[in-house]
């Protein structure tokens, strides 16, 4: 099934600067199932994909988030340009779905990986979120689709939440 996720704030209350992202979930999961899975990663972990990246114009995730996450499976890589390293990344494994790649400019603190806040890019994000909904399901996959889908994240989506709102700004 093809899902729309809506970053940033479509709200019409505020700077209203939001992109709509497409993905395709593959297996037959109702849309129950997915926000139910969801909730339960959200306790799991014990915050969401919402509390990332949730500032005007910081597309950040805390160091307490990626000890949470790598904990759970998630695996993060410091590089110094994520679009760069993505063109290379083979995007048909679940490796690639669950690897998450933060930018990093500055030398020193690429051998400190827990140092402050990191940036992520879209494409990463998009992960973290799928990560949430698809994590413990059985044959659980998803890719990026470019067509028109239902909405899965987002204002009247599946999971109903502003997400990503941080990689929004000047």
């Amino acid at each position: 099934m093809r899902y729309l996720i809506e970053l940033g704030d479509s709200s019409g209350d505020g700077h209203s600067i939001s992109e709509n992202i497409y993905v395709n979930i593959e297996g037959a999961f109702t849309e129950e199932e997915l926000a139910q899975n969801y909730e339960k990663n959200v306790q799991k972990l014990g915050f969401s994909f919402k509390d990332i990246a949730d500032d005007y114009d910081r597309p950040t995730i805390s160091s307490l988030q990626i000890e949470a996450l790598t904990n759970a499976g998630l695996t993060f890589k410091l590089v110094k340009y994520t679009d760069d390293i993505l063109m290379y990344l083979d995007k048909t494994t679940t490796a690639y779905q669950k690897t998450i790649l933060l930018e990093d400019f500055n030398d020193e603190a690429a051998t400190d990986f827990y140092f402050a806040e990191k940036e992520m890019n879209f494409e990463s994000y998009i992960r973290i979120i799928m990560f949430f909904i698809g994590d413990g399901l059985k044959d659980f996959w998803w890719n990026f689709e470019p067509i028109r889908s239902k909405k899965l994240v987002g204002m009247g989506g599946v999971v109903h939440a502003n997400a990503g709102y941080g990689f929004f700004g000047t």
